[in-house]
């Protein structure tokens, strides 16, 4: 290409790169800084030369300074094929061993992402088996409290059975130990025996309540506690019942349902108008679902 070695070396060591492209377009840019510092030097030269022959030869000057200008306007050497070869040789080495030491970077920097992968795919799996172990703590106590709230609630029921036998017993102890009048009067005459006997027989009256106390079990609805017990009039309709949940509960009235569950009845809107009692609800154990 006629590029002499100093500039070839001053290409390879200045480049952006050392490709070959990047190395004539370097020399290209710095033709100019090149020729004048050759001209310099050869001017140099020339006049050292000079100096040297008029001291020794007495020849004129001038014949010197028209050699070295001779010289100057020489092309410069071209390289060889072998020489370009040689050239190109160096420059694929050097690419190679820059792309082996990329790869190797790049196979490092591989090897870091897997191990950072693995800590992150490590540590998602125990905040997931935490996160289970969690989920089956509290749904395990979840269904301690319901079973100690059921407990709570058969015995609330069943004391109240009691309450009630006992006051029939009493009434019952009352009634045997101070008979009416009319009975102890007339227990000498034939023709009322068979009418004490019969009152006698009747059943005893059930007692009255005023209130019923509902305990409701919620199933399927998202609540902060899954019992409630409420107490309502006697006389309260279903829907008036179905109203205070919904507000308690932020659902719609009309989409709760009610299952009771000895017997198994199922109450919807279409009972709302039912009171408490006329639904066999009084101091009951009901499950409350939305439909």
């Amino acid at each position: 290409m006629g590029f002499s070695p100093n500039r070839i070396e001053a290409a390879l060591k200045n480049a952006a790169s050392d490709s070959l492209e990047d190395c004539i377009q370097w020399l290209e840019e710095n033709e100019a800084k090149f020729e004048a510092s050759e001209k310099f030097h050869q001017q140099l030269n020339a006049d050292t030369s000079t100096a040297a022959s008029g001291d020794h030869s007495g020849e004129p000057a001038e014949s010197s300074a028209d050699g070295a200008a001779a010289s100057e306007t020489e092309p410069p050497k071209p390289l060889t094929e072998e020489e370009k070869a040689a050239k190109l040789e160096l420059l694929r080495q050097k690419a190679a061993i820059r792309k082996a030491e990329q790869a190797k970077k790049d196979l490092e920097e591989q090897k870091k992402n897997e191990v950072i992968r693995r800590k992150h795919d490590q540590e998602s799996i125990r905040v997931k088996e935490e996160l289970k172990k969690k989920e089956a703590m509290q749904a395990a106590a979840r269904r301690r409290q319901e079973a100690k709230e059921d407990a709570l609630a058969k015995k609330r029921i069943k004391d109240l059975i009691e309450a009630d036998k006992r006051e029939r017993l009493e009434k019952k102890q009352q009634l045997s130990s101070n008979p009416p009048p009319s009975l102890s009067s007339s227990s000498s005459s034939p023709s009322n025996a068979p009418t004490s006997s019969s009152t006698t027989s009747q059943p005893k009256p059930k007692p009255v309540y005023t209130e019923s106390k509902l305990r409701f079990r919620i199933q399927g609805i998202a609540s902060a506690q899954p019992n409630l017990m409420k107490t309502f009039p006697i006389d309260a309709t279903l829907g008036s019942v179905a109203e205070t949940l919904a507000t308690e509960l932020a659902i719609p009235a009309n989409s709760i349902v009610l299952t009771t569950t000895f017997p198994t009845r199922t109450l919807t809107s279409a009972d709302f108008s039912l009171t408490l009692k006329q639904a066999d609800l009084v101091n009951a154990s009901v499950i409350l679902k939305q439909a």
